[in-house]
């Protein structure tokens, strides 16, 4: 999602895979982290954030539009993360990143709803088992893995499955009325 090109190569993948001339869903996904003192971070890690968190979603999200169904529905789930509220230590440009996708799923959902025939959620999830999740370093895994422990759902941390069953549902016709909502995907380890 770096390349500024993705957008429209992803959009002419998926339209030839499934041989098809629109698109019902987006779900934005891709994402970087961050665990850097604020004292540390540098302007190349910080841009480095804000084109895949940020700059990437708005663009594929701006892109896809011309391929989105007219008489709808269409859904758009943006992926924020428990950091854009939670004020975690070692988080400053990730946090940023992860507010401003829920800042823009709110404005997109008022801005494009009945234009578009769309609903824009976001899913925050906490910590989720990912290669993301275990790259952060042996001290950030140790602190989560302490926090885990206390999660009023189960003592554990979230799986790709416990998220991607809440986005299934915002992509489903169930969902039809939900929409500029955040849905928090954390077992309880914060209250939103």
């Amino acid at each position: 999602m770096a390349d500024e090109k993705s957008p429209q190569t992803l959009i002419d993948t998926a339209l030839r895979a499934f041989k098809s001339d629109h698109i019902d869903i987006l779900v934005n996904n891709a994402g970087l982290g961050q665990n850097t003192p604020l004292e540390d971070i540098t302007h190349k890690e910080y841009n480095r954030l804000m084109d895949i968190n940020v700059r990437a979603v708005l663009f594929m999200t701006q892109r896809v539009l011309p391929y989105l169904r007219p008489g709808g529905p269409n859904r758009i789930v943006n992926l924020s993360s428990i950091s854009a509220r939670g004020g975690y230590a070692t988080h400053s440009v990730y946090a940023a990143t992860k507010a401003a996708v829920e800042g823009l799923t709110r404005v997109w959902a008022k801005e494009l709803g009945q234009k578009y025939n769309v609903t824009v959620n976001a899913v925050n999830p906490g910590p989720v088992d990912t290669d993301m999740y275990r790259a952060a370093g042996e001290v950030h895994l140790a602190r989560m893995e302490e926090q885990n422990k206390s999660v009023p759902a189960a003592p554990r941390c979230g799986t790709e499955r416990d998220v991607a069953d809440i986005v299934a549902f915002l992509c489903s016709e169930k969902s039809r009325w939900i929409t500029g909502d955040i849905i928090c995907a954390n077992g309880g380890m914060l209250f939103l």
